[in-house]
């Protein structure tokens, strides 16, 4: 959570200097349902979610989104790859997206 807050802070100047940006946080299917034995991560990874959708209402008159991914248990590098569907979190035609927590779990964490 630290980390994603000081990348945050790092990230949003030269952003608002040009009145548009795209953020788009990790976190993990385990911050909307817990997990036992992970007290501290999930706190972290739901964390995540409470930041972004913060920063997605104080930045929005700038014309900067911040969503967040939360992927579950998939095969990957800790999501080094991203496919070219999650890219397209940062297009034009996503601008009025913000705020928003794109599951990525198959359905692991459906009606949460």
């Amino acid at each position: 959570l630290d980390g994603t807050f000081h990348t945050i802070r790092r990230a949003t100047p030269k952003m608002m200097r040009g009145r548009w940006g795209r953020i788009v946080n990790l976190s993990s299917v385990v911050g909307q349902s817990g997990q036992a034995g992970q007290a501290n991560y999930a706190a972290a990874k739901a964390g995540i979610l409470g930041l972004s959708r913060a920063v997605a209402r104080e930045l929005a008159p700038r014309n900067i989104t911040c969503n967040v991914v939360a992927p579950g248990p998939i095969v990957t590098g800790m999501t080094d790859v991203l496919s070219p569907e999650l890219r397209e979190l940062c297009s034009e035609a996503a601008g009025y997206v913000t705020g928003a927590l794109v599951p990525v779990d198959g359905g692991l964490g459906m009606g949460h």
